[in-house]
């Protein structure tokens, strides 16, 4: 593929890099201070069962690679990683883009509940079932789950939604709302269950989705607040999922 060339000798072409353009065996290395600082590998078998191209971004004495764009050519996939063969971002050959590491959650109950003459007046709703493959319920990405409060990992604009079935509603009145870090003033979905005519004593659904710009540790529930005389069960058919859009 030829010898080593100073790239300072491509100036009279309007290219004017400090290093050393490296062809090896594995590829082509540009150099600085003795460290590869982007490494090129090609497989020239053309096989089907290797890594066709690598673009590698790396630093330091010992070459890490900081990122890297890849065509795998066993899966047929162009991919993006933050790192060493991460695949943070993966495009097939229809162009579809996935990526499997996004925050994310879908979360449920295990059981019906109740909640009677206002107990648990201000609480967020325990969705303790975090991991069920029949259901669905999963989380992704980084985010955490405690007593059905979601902690996000990241900044960012995320949507989240909800539906709850709240059965056999009394008397008095029940508020539903999502909140971030359990702040009243920013809540959303504000419902009553019990108020006005048009409710059913029998059950009833709530069901809402928005989107809410997030910072890292920022934490989501969803809430009910009730009178000193609502009772009602929380139904173990309600969810609770959100996910990072960027």
């Amino acid at each position: 593929m030829g010898k080593s060339k100073d790239l300072a000798t491509l100036k009279d072409s309007g290219l004017s890099i400090d290093g050393t353009l490296t062809t090896t065996s594995t590829g082509t290395n540009l150099t600085s201070n003795s460290y590869n600082v982007v490494k090129i590998q090609t497989d020239k078998d053309d096989n089907g069962s290797n890594d066709d191209a690598i673009l590698q971004f790396t630093t330091g004495s010992s070459n890490t690679v900081k990122g890297e764009l890849r065509y795998d050519e066993s899966e047929s996939k162009f991919e993006i990683g933050h790192g060493d063969n991460q695949g943070h971002i993966s495009i097939d050959s229809s162009g579809r883009v996935t990526k499997p590491s996004q925050p994310a959650w879908r979360i449920g109950r295990g059981s019906t509940y109740t909640v009677t003459n206002g107990q648990n007046t201000n609480t967020a709703i325990n969705f303790n079932l975090t991991s069920d493959t029949t259901r669905r319920f999963f989380t992704q990405g980084g985010i955490t789950v405690s007593s059905g409060v979601v902690t996000v990992p990241v900044s960012g604009i995320y949507n989240v939604g909800t539906t709850v079935r709240l059965d056999g509603v009394g008397s008095g009145y029940v508020i539903m709302s999502i909140r971030i870090n359990n702040d009243t003033a920013g809540s959303t979905g504000t419902y009553n269950i019990k108020g006005p005519s048009g409710f059913s004593s029998s059950y009833n659904t709530w069901t809402e989705n928005t989107i809410f710009k997030l910072n890292a540790s920022d934490t989501v529930r969803v809430y009910h607040y009730i009178s000193n005389d609502a009772n009602f069960d929380v139904h173990y058919i309600s969810y609770f999922s959100g996910y990072l859009l960027g």
